[in-house]
């Protein structure tokens, strides 16, 4: 009778970089893909700390939860991850954190030299997001660490000109001061 899998071993070969094998596992028990060891820690968090950016793929493409998005991307940048990669609408890590209004990964990614003027398909930046969502400690955060505040994006619009009205005052008001 062949040794029953355990998540433990799963983690093990996630951080060890054995994507062969720990794709043969997920494969015969699909719930391995996101199922923590005795540690706490799921493979997705394994592969990163390892430094294994196919096997973070993999898993990712799998839909695996992604819970931890902070010790996640700070061990990804660790292991040197580009912080300005594009998708296919030309967002930015930075760009999904902003419109998001997650603001310990928008700072990760500002300690980490990510460009703040970025535009993606539709000529935004980052700030025209963070404005467009209405998440103003972001928005702040950009404009503080010299995002600029006078691009316009493909519609003539400034980050500013997105903003809610409240947003809009408070953002020109922390400007003029």
């Amino acid at each position: 009778m062949a040794a029953q899998t355990t998540a433990d071993e799963v983690c093990k070969y996630a951080y060890e970089g054995n994507l062969a094998v720990l794709k043969l596992k997920i494969q015969g028990n699909n719930s391995f893909s996101s199922r923590k060891d005795t540690s706490g820690r799921a493979p997705l968090h394994w592969a990163a700390s390892g430094g294994h950016t196919d096997i973070v793929a993999y898993l990712l493409e799998l839909q695996v939860p992604v819970n931890d998005r902070d010790e996640i991307s700070e061990t990804l940048i660790k292991h040197g991850a580009d912080v300005d990669p594009t998708d296919s609408v030309g967002h930015t890590p930075l760009h999904r954190a902003a419109s998001k209004g997650n603001l310990n990964i928008v700072k990760l990614l500002i300690s980490n030299k990510a460009n703040l003027d970025l535009r993606d398909i539709s000529g935004c930046t980052p700030l025209h997001l963070a404005c467009e969502d209405d998440s103003g400690e972001v928005a702040k955060l950009l404009i503080d660490n010299g995002a600029r505040t006078d691009i316009r994006n493909n519609d003539k619009k400034t980050a500013f000109e997105l903003a809610p009205r409240t947003l809009k005052r408070n953002l020109e008001s922390a400007l003029d001061r």
